[in-house]
Parts: structure tokens; sequence; C-alpha cells
């Protein structure tokens, strides 16, 4: 009691100088005092009293700015509760205390990050008002901080609460030409849509990541390649993921990647065997193995059971359910259930024939064949090129 005693004292002496530059001062050599000494609760008993009506409110925002930049000397334990008192402490205020409070929980937010505590790390950055109707906002901060919230949310798993903050992020898209922050945004984006399995945007996003301005390091843009790749060998078949599939086979990038290999096989609708998808599970994410369904099918079983029906599609002209579903390796329901779907979806041209019980695949042009022609053309482009670079041939 006696010391708490003492810091009120000191601090009534403090406040009762006249000269305003002195005071301020004084003030700021206590909290310095203070923070030396790790003494936590006079810290607490400073802010307290700067927040009070015994400091003018320009004198306490100088102050409390003041005491931000000197809370690095403290252990990190005791910045953390520091941190927090104040935001507690200025919370009610917050109108008066607006830059302070952002410098505040921008500080806050970086010591949870520290601690990988993602969930607290973004709840604390999102106590900031960015939409504040007293103070003129930058642009290009508010895109910062809205994107670098949803990110946090994002390795938190609250999906819901990233879209929200993306979503804010995207109407300020157009104010800015950081070529940086655009990238961190799309990459953001591209990265929520992944996780919820919205395959074939995110694959179409992350590849133009790939495609960024060169101001973007080259293995960024590779590593994004690498995501779109893999997105496009997940997402539903049908005409979209042909065209992103034929898209990343053509880019001459691709065969720097591990996942090359898969890549070929599944542009050119080959049947996927179960080594090949052992192989390509190896290099997902959690996300991307997690179970989906209720009858336990993941994001990647679906994909190949969708994908090697698609090749059957090439090779049979008609086959019985039961046969393809031998083909495929589950239940003669399930395969005439995804048959039915895809029909329905208009991402697989067939029938079901329920007299006969066959599937019956309708003839169209074998976009197959056409995958296979490309291919030779690509290989005799690059081999005439070779030759050329040799001097075999003028």
């Amino acid at each position: 009691m006696d010391s708490d005693h003492q810091f009120h004292q000191a601090l009534e002496d403090i406040s009762g100088v006249e000269d305003a530059t002195k005071r301020q001062s004084k003030y700021q050599e206590f909290i310095l005092r203070a923070i030396q000494n790790e003494d936590i609760e006079s810290c607490k008993s400073y802010v307290d009293h700067v927040l009070s009506e015994s400091v003018p409110l320009v004198m306490s925002r100088a102050l409390i700015t003041n005491l931000s930049e000197c809370m690095p000397s403290l252990p990190k334990e005791l910045q953390q509760v520091l941190s927090q008192f104040v935001i507690e402490r200025i919370q009610p205020r917050a109108v008066s205390y607006e830059e302070p409070l952002m410098k505040m929980c921008e500080y806050l937010s970086e010591l949870f990050q520290q601690q990988e505590e993602w969930s607290e790390a973004a709840n604390t950055l999102a106590r900031i008002d960015l939409e504040s109707g007293m103070r003129v906002v930058d642009s290009g901060y508010k895109l910062g901080k809205y994107v670098k919230i949803a990110a946090l949310y994002l390795e938190d798993g609250n999906i819901t609460l990233a879209d929200m903050y993306i979503k804010k992020a995207s109407s300020l898209l157009t104010t800015t030409n950081d070529q940086s922050l655009i990238f961190q945004y799309q990459s953001c984006y591209a990265r929520i849509l992944d996780t919820k399995r919205k395959f074939t945007e995110a694959s179409a996003r992350y590849y133009d990541l790939s495609t960024f301005e060169s101001t973007i390091d080259s293995q960024e843009r590779l590593q994004a390649l690498e995501l779109s790749i893999k997105c496009a060998i997940l997402a539903a078949a049908g005409p979209q993921r042909s065209r992103l599939l034929s898209t990343l086979y053509k880019d001459e990038r691709s065969a720097l990647t591990p996942l090359y290999s898969m890549l070929e096989k599944v542009f050119l609708e080959r049947l996927l065997s179960s080594e090949d998808v052992e192989a390509f599970s190896k290099s997902l994410s959690k996300n991307h193995v997690d179970t989906e369904t209720a009858d336990g099918s993941t994001a990647l079983d679906m994909a190949v059971i969708q994908h090697n029906l698609e090749a059957c599609s090439k090779l049979y002209s008609n086959i019985t359910v039961a046969s393809l579903a031998d083909l495929l390796h589950i239940s003669r329901d399930r395969t005439q259930d995804i048959v039915a779907t895809m029909i329905g979806e208009g991402r697989l041209p067939a029938e079901i024939d329920h007299v006969e019980d066959l599937v019956v695949f309708h003839v169209t042009q074998s976009k197959s064949s056409n995958n296979h022609v490309e291919e030779a053309l690509r290989l005799a482009d690059k081999a005439l090129t070779m030759a050329k670079s040799k001097g075999l041939i003028q």
C-alpha cells in the first residue's frame, strides 16, 4: 500500500508542474524508470493517471504513444500484459485516442503473432476502427489491415471471418498501385477459395499469382504455380477444369515442378492408378485430404473418381454400371449417383439406360485425341527448336 501511495503521490506532484513541457518530460522520465525496473504496477498506475482528467487530452495522447515506443524494453510477457491493460483502458474512449489505440493494437497483435496465437492477433487488429468518421484513414492502410486480419483468421482456420475481411479489402483494391499489397490480397483470397474447396476458382487465382509482376520473388510465383496445379487436379471434372489444365500444361514452367507427371496424366485424360494418387496425395495439405462427405470421401477421392469417370467416357461408348463401379473402385449405387450428378450439371455427356443398366457416353469431338495431337505438336516444336540451337538444321 505504501509503494502504491508513493506512485500516486509522485504522479500527482508531476501533474502540479505548471510548465507543460517540463510536466510532459517528467511523466516520460517516470514511465521510463518504471519500465527499466520492470515495475508493471507502476506502469498501470501511470496509465490510469495519464488517462484521467488530471492530464490534458493532447498531452495524454502523446504520453500513451510514448509509452508504446518504450515498451519493447520490457520482457515479452510484461509487454503483452501492459499492452492489453492499455487497450482495455483506452477502448471506452476510443474516439479520443484513435491513433494511440491503433499503434497499441498493432503492437499487441505482433506479440500474439510471434506466439502463433492467430485468433488473438486477428481479434486485436480488428479492434482498430478503420471506418472512423473522426479521422481520414488512408485507403492503402485500410486495405493492408483488412488483408492482414483475413490472413490471420485464415491461419486460425476461421474461414467465415477470413472471408468477411477479404471481401472488405476487395472494395479497396482499385485504390492502390502497391504491387506487393495487391499480391498479398490475391494470395490470401486464393487461399480462402482453396480452403473452402472452391478448387476451380482457387486454381485460376493461383495461376494469376504465378504470372504476377516481376517485382514478386520468382520462388513465390513458382509456389503459386504448384498450388494452381494441385487445385486444378482437385477441381470438379468439366469444361472449366479442362481449360485450366490446358493452360497449366502448356506453361513451360510446369515442367519444372514435381507435379508435372501427374498434371500430364490428368491433362491427357489417362486413368489414374492408386500409385499415382498416393504419390500426389503426399504433396497435398490437410485441407485437401480432410474428410468432405458423410461417406468418408475426401476432396482428392472425389476428384480422382470424377477424373477417371471422364477418362472412361473417352475409352468406352457404353459400359455397365457394375463394370464402371469396378473401374472406379466404389459401390454400384455411388457410381450411379455420381454419374447422374455430373450429367445433371452438364459435366458429362452421357445418359443412364436403366433398363439395360448401362451408362451410354455420347459421341463428341474427342478432346483426348486433340490433347494427344497438341502434345505431339508441342514435342515436335521443342525438338525443332533444340535442333536449330545446336546447328543441326538451318
